[in-house]
């Protein structure tokens, strides 16, 4: 059930089951074998967890002592038998089916079996009655404060013991973040948990109302698949044929891919139905290798997708005070997608649209120009707060989260710890007057290549800010080339799938062709423009390759004190033959992780991993500064919210921490960190890129750092 949302490889399913069956079969020899103790130990275990890896953990070592040998199942044994499992549940319910994909989009055709839900799914979803199995096992909002953090190990539901502070399967180093000072770490964790949070109504309405009626609508998923226009040309040519089948394919995946956004969507409103009368509930979160935070609730949660955090409000409210309207138009500009001028004229801009605004807040399912915006449902969001308002000025209390956003906040972070002021400039580090666009600035770029470039296979024209947008932003996370071409892929589809009509693309074209060219040309053109990012980027992968060579993790220590360990592990990979839907075929199944470095990704995840483990610093430290005046918060890694009338506070503050962190070098303390290890000797040690001159300081005078 667990796969029930999304597409999983069938792979995967078959060998979970088979360790599944094969520790059932495991402990039920122990039973037979020696009954008293398996029943003293069960008892035990019963009273002090409900973490299934630590129960089987204590009844393999109790087993193992007690001279209870067990012959470990091969693992092609163990990815068939689930795999029957898997067929049998198919079979059973009808709620899934094992396809067969091929991989069209990268130029080695691979062929992969995938388990995926089936129309009968999204149906049964919808019975009143069945639905409670299906969300049973899913970690819901709490209705009481969650339990602080203070350890590792305790915190967070009251009932789900087997959940740490920080995701990982590495128990030593669990043990070693145990011993290490977190006050910092729990206290913003704790923090960010304990804010309350209640379904917004008025926009639950609405979003009931269209869901229901399958409304045709952009702000909510398609419910009528695509079909080919013409049969299968039997007594076509070759060519006609491979064409039809490529088309064919295209189009199954677009239907799989809306299949699976429409049961997303239905288990997002199940759970807010669930939650949409309770006067407060609250989010508990954990962290990951990196710091970063995250809420453990599925489908509904406020680091969602615009659907889930337009549902959502603070449970407290606060008046507007002297700030708090500006803000509020702010947001609403910001929302809509007016967000590249001066808060000036964002704050005009409102003002101008005031009656459209307040029209949309009254009766949004008659006037649906709330439906055009960036963020729609958040928008709506804030016309109904902005309806509010203005209906009772004097005696309003708000209740909406107000948030700001970094300008491309890994180049952010590179550019402040590499003191670059021309990178800082471009992702407002300095007082402008107006706002700079890293990425309308790459665009630009991008167009002036596309001209330049006797073999262009794309118009100007066709070239707009949302297909850079994700590659310059991803470019400080170690962002390939390759996967430059997957992220144009995606937003091209997006764009086609809303109707955007472009002079040389098209759905009927191969698309991968045009991604691949324009993903070298963008790819390019970031580095014309940011290339201390680059350098950084470049430094921190050659660092990771030294460490590598001694076969050792890479630790380093952030600002907050939490200690980041890079550990990834070559998986061990077995091919296993059997039989899917009456067919022989191949599974490759990874059984766990071996015991050599992945030194590939060692290198590949160091950038990308320490930036997210910098700007998690960044959010730990705001939180905590702000506490004492504020209880309430909105954060998803760079982007940060609370009430209107806090919002100057939470902008200083955000601006003070930033500052804090890269007073410090904070690259010569990661070199340092490596370099004390004794093995390091042996290797020589990159040097660090050369400094700007970018004066930090600037940057609690930049109006436009986060807005």
């Amino acid at each position: 059930m667990n796969h029930l949302s999304t597409p999983v490889k069938l792979v995967k399913v078959a060998n979970e089951l088979g360790s599944f069956l094969e520790d059932e079969a495991r402990f039920r020899f122990f039973k037979d074998s020696n009954p008293a103790l398996y029943g003293v130990i069960m008892r035990d275990l019963n009273k002090r967890t409900t973490n299934y890896r630590k129960q089987k953990r204590v009844l393999v070592h109790s087993s193992n002592k007690a001279g209870i040998e067990w012959k470990n199942w091969l693992p092609g044994n163990k990815v068939r038998l689930g795999q029957m499992m898997v067929e049998l549940v198919c079979e059973a319910t009808k709620l899934f089916e094992v396809n067969l994909h091929t991989n069209t989009r990268t130029q080695k055709r691979k062929n992969v079996f995938w388990l995926e839900a089936t129309e009968e799914s999204l149906k049964w979803i919808d019975k009143k009655n069945s639905i409670c199995e299906l969300y049973n096992p899913v970690k819901l909002p709490c209705l009481i404060p969650p339990r602080k953090w203070d350890s590792v190990y305790s915190g967070g539901y009251y009932t789900y013991t087997n959940i740490n502070l920080v995701k990982t399967m590495d128990h030593s180093y669990l043990e070693m973040l145990d011993k290490s000072d977190l006050r910092e770490v729990k206290k913003a964790v704790n923090i960010v948990q304990e804010t309350g949070w209640r379904i917004n109504k008025k926009v639950f309405e609405v979003m009931d109302s269209l869901f229901n009626s399958r409304s045709s609508c952009k702000v909510i998923p398609e419910f009528l698949e695509r079909t080919m226009p013409q049969p299968y040309p039997k007594k076509g040519t070759k060519e006609e044929q491979i064409e039809w089948k490529r088309l064919a394919s295209l189009i199954h995946a677009d239907n799989v891919r809306l299949k699976t956004k429409r049961i997303q969507f239905s288990q997002l409103m199940w759970t807010t139905r669930k939650f949409k009368d309770e006067k407060v509930f609250y989010f508990p979160h954990t962290i990951d290798f990196r710091g970063r935070m995250y809420a453990n609730t599925a489908f509904l949660n406020p680091q969602g997708e615009d659907s889930a955090r337009g549902l959502l409000e603070f449970s407290a409210g606060k008046p507007l005070g002297d700030s708090g309207l500006p803000w509020l138009q702010v947001h609403l500009a910001n929302c809509y997608g007016f967000d590249k001028v001066s808060l000036e004229e964002r704050v005009e801009w409102a003002k101008l649209h005031n009656w459209a605004i307040v029209e949309v807040g009254t009766a949004p399912l008659i006037n649906k120009w709330w439906m055009e915006a960036d963020k729609p449902w958040q928008f709506l969001r804030a016309c109904s707060e902005y309806v509010k308002y203005k209906v009772n000025s004097r005696d309003f209390v708000s209740h909406l989260p107000i948030t700001v956003d970094g300008s491309c906040n890994g180049l952010q972070h590179f550019s402040a710890m590499l003191r670059d002021e021309v990178g800082g400039r471009a992702v407002n580090l300095t007082m402008t007057d107006d706002p700079q666009d890293i990425y309308e600035i790459v665009k630009d770029k991008v167009v002036e290549n596309v001209k330049t470039d006797p073999g262009a296979i794309v118009s100007p024209l066709d070239i707009n800010r949302a297909l850079v947008k994700r590659p310059v932003m991803t470019t400080p996370y170690g962002a390939t080339l390759y996967g430059m071409r997957e992220q144009i892929y995606e937003e091209l589809k997006k764009q086609l799938d809303k109707g955007i009509i472009f002079t040389t693309i098209s759905k009927d074209k191969d698309l991968w062709v045009f991604c691949k060219y324009l993903a070298t040309i963008i790819y390019e053109s970031i580095g014309e423009i940011v290339v201390s990012a680059r350098e950084g980027m470049d430094w921190l992968q050659e660092c990771a390759r030294v460490l590598s060579k001694d076969s050792r993790p890479i630790y380093w220590t952030v600002p907050t004190g939490f200690i980041v360990k890079q550990k990834y592990l070559r998986p061990i990979v077995k091919e296993v033959k059997t039989i899917i839907n009456g067919k022989m075929a191949s599974l490759f199944s990874a059984h766990g992780a071996g015991d050599k470095l992945d030194k590939h990704k060692q290198t590949n995840g160091i950038a990308p991993n320490y930036v997210h483990s910098m700007d998690a610093c960044h959010l730990m430290k705001t939180v905590n500064l702000s506490y004492t005046d504020i209880q309430s918060f909105s954060v998803v890694h760079d982007s940060f919210g609370t009430h209107a009338c806090d919002m100057e506070l939470l902008s200083e503050n955000l601006r003070t921490t930033f500052i804090e962190i890269y007073k410090e070098d904070v690259l010569k303390k990661f070199a340092e960190e490596q370099s004390a290890s004794p093995s390091i000797c042996k290797n020589t040690f990159p040097k660090i890129p050369k400094y700007g001159k970018l004066n930090i300081n600037e940057v609690q005078d930049a109006e436009f750092f986060f807005s």
